[in-house]
């Protein structure tokens, strides 16, 4: 069934409807989109406007420098240019599947949104509005009579508008959450641009990249989640690591602490800067704040990254885990590090040489030894968390010092 070219997203009164201007502007049943009568231009989506009315009424007014008619002016014009763009995509001509048509209606409200973002990103209004039927709108009208949409009905038409729509709010979000964790993670700001294209790129690297099916967890879902952290964790420091050690550390647990902190920030239940493919199976039983698997897992990755050959790295450490003379000033703090959320203790100066506690919940990747006091980490004050040694805890709370304690 083909898609009506009478379709109203606002479903009142013919708001929204698509349809096609002929000479004198009587509807006509077949394209959905407005020509103009005497040189054939593209005249725009029939009913964008009141689409766009209805979305931003009761919002517009409250933006402190454009009046509501010129708020829904500009949107309007931004979303037809993209769909200018795809009026005559190739995809968009030859027949297809319901995922390739989904693809490029996804592709299109990315566009779409990505052109409104750019001119009114800082409004509250477009933080708040639902642009869902605009897009519909738009979409219709412009992949009305192409032959990937033949046999795409309106309704399936509006859940592919809103997957997408949905899809660019939360990569909207993840990007915002990466951008504020690197803010507040100690390093000047001339560095966040460098370091937080290192953590996006290391974010899609990791989401085919990932070892699935490797960790060892309580359920199968906390696995796949604590397979791709360990995946972005490792990309990330083996993307950065000349960069870290150079805009950071005057040791490898300064590293670490550095990588533990930015990392625990991005998987605060507060913030959950991960996949919502991968989050949404463990709503309600999401790990907690200062999450344990994090620091066993940057120690993990930081050991294996400076275990690698000379020639591969820009750095190397001393027994004693500072950084060798001969590179960046041998063991001098660098210039642009402001001491980071979290500093590691002189208990755990030796790495992988420290024999840990045992009992501590970090086992191999304890940074403590036997002589450290233990620590019960407190999620509220009637239930008991983790267990660990007073060095790895002292990590932790570095970075979350609201974290609550008891010693044992």
């Amino acid at each position: 069934m083909m898609m009506s070219a009478a379709f109203s997203p606002g479903g009142g009164s013919g708001k929204g409807k698509i349809l096609r201007s002929t000479g004198a502007g009587a509807p006509n049943a077949s394209p959905s989109i407005g020509t103009g009568p005497a040189d054939g231009k593209w005249a725009g989506v029939v009913g964008l406007a009141e689409a766009i009315h209805e979305a931003l009424e009761p919002l517009a007014a409250s933006d402190p420098y454009w009046s509501p008619e010129e708020v829904e002016k500009r949107v309007s014009a931004y979303i037809t240019k993209a769909a200018q763009k795809y009026r005559k995509h190739e995809m968009a001509t030859q027949r297809g599947t319901a995922v390739q048509a989904q693809a490029l209606i996804e592709e299109f409200v990315d566009a779409a949104m990505n052109a409104v973002s750019a001119g009114c990103y800082d409004r509250q209004w477009f933080v708040e509005s639902n642009f869902a039927g605009p897009l519909l709108a738009a979409a219709a009208g412009t992949f009305h009579g192409c032959k990937l949409f033949a046999r795409t009905l309106v309704p399936v038409l509006k859940t592919y508008v809103e997957d997408g729509l949905f899809s660019w709010r939360e990569d909207e979000r993840i990007q915002k959450s990466m951008w504020e964790a690197i803010a507040e993670s100690g390093l000047e700001e001339k560095q966040h641009k460098k370091a937080n294209a290192h953590l996006q790129k290391a974010y899609d690297e990791a989401h085919l990249g990932s070892a699935y099916g490797t960790s060892i967890a309580l359920s199968p879902e906390l696995g796949l989640l604590q397979d791709f952290m360990q995946g972005w964790m490792k990309e990330f420091v083996e993307r950065a690591w000349e960069f870290l050690t150079n805009a950071i550390a005057s040791s490898k647990e300064e590293t670490i602490a550095y990588v533990v902190a930015l990392f625990q920030k991005l998987a605060d239940p507060e913030v959950v800067c991960l996949p919502h493919g991968l989050v949404t199976p463990l709503e309600g039983s999401m790990p907690p704040a200062g999450w344990s698997f994090i620091m066993e897992t940057a120690y993990a990755v930081c050991a294996e990254v400076d275990a690698e050959p000379p020639a591969k790295k820009p750095k190397t450490w001393d027994e004693g885990g500072n950084a060798a003379a001969g590179w960046g000033g041998g063991g001098k703090k660098k210039k642009g590090w402001k001491g980071g959320p979290a500093t590691m203790t002189a208990a755990g100066a030796n790495g992988a040489a420290s024999a840990g506690h045992p009992e501590c919940t970090n086992a191999q990747a304890c940074i403590g030894d036997t002589s450290c006091q233990l620590v019960r980490h407190l999620i509220d004050e009637s239930t008991s968390g983790d267990v660990y040694c007073k060095t790895c805890w002292d990590a932790v709370v570095g970075a979350r010092p609201e974290l609550l304690c008891e010693f044992i």
